[in-house]
């Protein structure tokens, strides 16, 4: 994770800022579907049925951010920020989201409902500094985001299945990098820990 403002290398330095992103996506479908009808002894029959899909979804959401940093020396900084983004559902997600209609993927689309859109929320926090010549750079930060709305393949069968939002999930962690700079080298380590899980109940199960 990367800190929302640079450090601009003077002490006792307070940043602040605040932004706001309007999106809005607009994806649409039209194609047409096929289906075939059976005898009992499951035999096809010639006769087949097209039906022509068309769809046309509308997603607009303005998404705030806020941070800060605090640099109370030349080589510390503290900083925090929060912000929200979002993802619109995808033209094969809107196409098959109907559990009464599941379809195989990736090829086969149906005149779905809507989805909701995914909006992840993070909180981030982190230090950074450094020693003198860049001999040792050192960073560590933690983070919090929470999914609303999150999209997940449920499936119905072995080949076939529909998308759906399940609810909330979360993805919170740490991130530290340790490096330096020594005898004409340049060194770098780095370690990230995610913890991702459900928060919502669902089954993602064959019927």
């Amino acid at each position: 994770m990367a800190a929302p403002y640079p450090d601009r290398g003077v002490s006792g330095l307070r940043q602040g800022g605040l932004a706001e992103r309007q999106d809005r996506h607009r994806p649409e479908l039209a194609t047409s579907r096929a289906d075939s009808a059976f005898c009992d002894a499951g035999i096809n029959r010639a006769s087949s049925l097209t039906q022509r899909l068309t769809g046309d979804h509308t997603f607009s959401r303005l998404h705030p951010a806020f941070g800060f940093t605090v640099t109370p020396t030349d080589a510390l900084t503290f900083y925090a920020d929060y912000n929200e983004a979002g993802r619109a559902p995808t033209v094969i997600e809107l196409g098959c989201s109907n559990p009464d209609q599941p379809c195989g993927l990736p090829n086969d689309f149906a005149s779905d409902p809507d989805l909701k859109p995914v909006v992840p929320r993070t909180i981030e926090a982190g230090v950074r500094g450094n020693l003198p010549d860049q001999r040792l750079i050192w960073s560590a930060d933690v983070f919090h985001t929470l999914n609303s709305n999150d999209i997940q393949f449920i499936a119905t069968g072995t080949s076939q299945g529909y998308f759906a939002n399940v609810g909330s999930t979360r993805r919170q962690g740490l991130d530290l990098a340790l490096g330096g700079k020594a005898a004409g080298l340049s060194w770098h380590l780095a370690y990230s820990f995610v913890d991702a899980t459900y928060q919502s109940s669902l089954a993602i199960a064959f019927r």
